[in-house]
């Protein structure tokens, strides 16, 4: 008995789409959060900017991410993807504004005003204890907000 199976690179480029602005390729199939396509490899999920990114260019570097050149998840064009660290991701993110922070950021439990609270209680003699319970978040959080580790994009 023989399969009349697709190889995984038809089945790949039947789900992307070219006409993307700015030279995007994007992904038209299945999503996760963020905006991440994905696509089934060998009964596995891998991101399909992964998947392009292996068949255009070979294989990942161990301890390397597939990073994009022109900010969308949702991009599998080969020549929009580099490899690098998280390390380096995150700091070409936030070099170029495409990191959520503060209230933007998904799971923040605070935002500017009450980061702006935060400190201006601190300074009349709250301990970071006291704040921290107030807002259900852990004292070592309150210290970053009020050193400016955190949310340092609040100015008073």
């Amino acid at each position: 008995m023989t399969y009349n199976r697709k190889k995984p690179q038809d089945r790949f480029f039947k789900k992307v789409d070219k006409q993307g602005p700015n030279g995007c390729w994007s992904w038209t199939g299945a999503q996760i959060s963020g905006g991440y396509g994905h696509f089934r490899l060998r009964e596995k999920m891998i991101a399909a900017h992964r998947y392009s990114y292996i068949f255009h260019k070979g294989e990942i570097p161990v301890g390397l991410k597939v990073c994009h050149t022109c900010g969308n998840p949702n991009c599998v064009n080969p020549e929009h993807l580099y490899v690098d660290t998280h390390h380096g991701n995150m700091k070409k993110m936030k070099e170029e504004g495409r990191l959520a922070k503060g209230q933007a950021h998904g799971t923040a439990k605070l935002d500017d005003a009450k980061v702006k609270y935060i400190r201006k209680m601190y300074r009349e003699g709250l301990t970071k204890t006291e704040i921290a319970k107030m807002y259900k978040v852990t004292p070592v959080t309150i210290a970053k907000v009020i050193s400016g580790q955190r949310w340092s994009h609040v100015t008073e």
